[in-house]
């Protein structure tokens, strides 16, 4: 639940050429540059590595928004202009000392989902992350892995053995067919695996099956529960479609003990303290050696995790080892905690499990202590009413700009977001409701003006409120592109309502 994400987030405009020393005709060569806003992306593609590189925005829109009272909605509009020379940075011509938000799309969204920016400074960069290596291929028709793995001791029934593609971010788990018979001593795997989307299932979502090339590395991972006690590294490989041949030695892997505080009690007792009210309590830690931690980013294989009780004492020293150093995964600890609530949307009879929950990740450290700083969004209101609880009907006049706050428990705070989803029925069977990511607003205040046209009659929605701490060491220069941990993140699921008209 609510991983520790990386995104956030075709003509030159008159007066931008200037900004690259090629205008000569809009005014003398001493003059200022009018004043402008911007925002810039970069796409980083996550894999064994991180490559990043400007991201081409061609195709794309970015629609600059200010406080006008003399427009109906009481936003005014300005398009925002596509840089030509690099095609990833857009501008506006915004007079200094004017707020201004910026809503966009960027590839790779969902189609009709947008975003939006709400932050002070007038130059912004933000990443564009995707989970792949760069210029990623469908993988070809009909390929297989001809797999043999050698075990340090021989296969027992407690153990799970599964291979991890870092780059393609998918992974096997070897069932009993696959496996020798356990408790005879055998050390030998031999089992051949279609390198399908039944037979490697995504690690980072639906979505076709990348090519696996020299760019990616698989490792075969041996378990028993969470630990991982075994762990062999494949040498990298260009994927041919047809019968590859995937080839390790498993060894032991050293452990060392975890020395990590975490009050989990006092954020428990948090976590009760939400409208709507939530119940069912869940948490727990990890410890993943993650490729991109640099990101604070935690996907990537895990090396130990539990759950934990609320009789379980605030100190974890359990022990978990991490083999893939040599790679440049870091090993990052992640607590994870939620309580959990259970509504039946009558517009469709099917129920729907909401949150609020906390989460923070850090790096394996000596002496590490979580202390849990950030805070937890306890209410969230939309146009002045308070979304309290679920079934709620809204009405919405959809010719205003419609505002949005939050309340949290803790009140310092580096910045918010709001994620608005559409709940609908997927067509699966049997059917159940799904979350329709349809915008996105990020801000540094608690009340936040959003376009008048996000919301629709008739649909019913939820949004999900969120408070960050950390993780953007030089977020007040307006550069998100710049990570690190320690990062926190709590979050609510504000009550489920549908929309009205006036």
């Amino acid at each position: 639940m609510a991983r520790v994400v990386v995104l956030v987030l075709a003509v030159a405009a008159a007066g931008c050429a200037q900004l690259f020393g090629i205008d000569e005709t809009s005014s003398p060569p001493d003059a200022a540059p009018a004043p402008y806003a911007s925002l810039q992306i970069d796409r980083i593609s996550v894999g064994t590595m991180l490559v990043r590189a400007p991201e081409d925005l061609t195709g794309h829109t970015a629609t600059f928004y200010v406080d006008d009272a003399a427009e109906p909605s009481g936003l005014r509009r300005i398009q925002g202009a596509l840089v030509a020379v690099t095609k990833d940075q857009w501008n506006a011509d915004i007079p200094e000392g004017t707020p201004a938000s910026i809503e966009f799309t960027v590839p790779g969204d969902t189609p009709g989902y947008r975003r939006m920016y709400a932050l002070p400074s007038r130059t912004l960069k933000t990443l564009n992350g995707a989970y792949e290596h760069p210029n990623p291929v469908e993988a070809p028709m009909g390929g297989t892995f001809a797999t043999q793995l050698a075990l340090p001791s021989g296969y027992v029934a407690n153990e799970l053995i599964r291979l991890y593609a870092v780059g393609p971010w998918v992974y096997h788990t070897y069932v009993a067919t696959e496996l020798p018979a356990p408790g005879v001593g055998a050390t030998m795997i031999a089992a051949t695996i279609p390198y399908t989307t039944t037979g490697f299932v995504s690690h980072v979502g639906t979505r076709p099956l990348p090519k696996l090339t020299a760019q990616d590395q698989i490792v075969a991972l041996r378990y028993v529960g969470n630990d991982l006690t075994a762990a062999g590294i494949v040498p990298p490989f260009e994927q041919t479609g047809g019968a590859d041949p995937v080839t390790a030695t498993l060894t032991a892997v050293p452990h060392a003990p975890l020395d990590v505080k975490v009050d989990h009690v006092a954020t428990a007792a948090r976590l009760a303290g939400t409208s709507p009210p939530v119940t069912t309590l869940g948490m727990s830690w990890s410890v993943v050696a993650a490729p991109a931690w640099r990101l604070a980013n935690n996907t990537g294989p895990v090396l130990n995790a539990a759950g934990l009780t609320s009789t379980d004492p605030i100190m974890i020293t359990a022990q978990f080892g991490n083999p893939f150093e040599s790679l440049g995964w870091t090993s990052l600890f992640t607590f994870a905690s939620n309580r959990s609530r259970t509504y039946t949307v009558p517009a469709f009879n099917l129920p729907l499990t909401l949150y609020a929950g906390l989460n923070q990740l850090d790096d394996v450290t000596p002496g590490l202590v979580l202390d849990q700083a950030v805070g937890v969004p306890v209410l969230v209101s939309i146009d002045k009413t308070p979304l309290n609880a679920d079934g709620l009907t809204i009405t919405i006049d959809p010719t205003k700009a419609v505002e949005l706050s939050v309340v949290a428990d803790r009140p310092i705070n580096l910045f918010y977001q709001w994620a608005i989803y559409e709940v609908e029925p997927n067509t699966a069977m049997p059917p159940a409701l799904v979350y329709k990511a349809v915008y996105g607003v990020v801000a540094t205040e608690t009340t936040v003006k959003i376009p008048h046209d996000v919301f629709v009659a008739g649909k019913v929605y939820m949004v999900r409120a969120h408070c960050y701490q950390g993780g953007y060491p030089t977020f007040a220069t307006g550069d998100l592109q710049n990570r690190d941990v320690p990062y926190a993140v709590g979050y609510l699921d504000a009550g489920v309502f549908t929309v009205k008209a006036p």
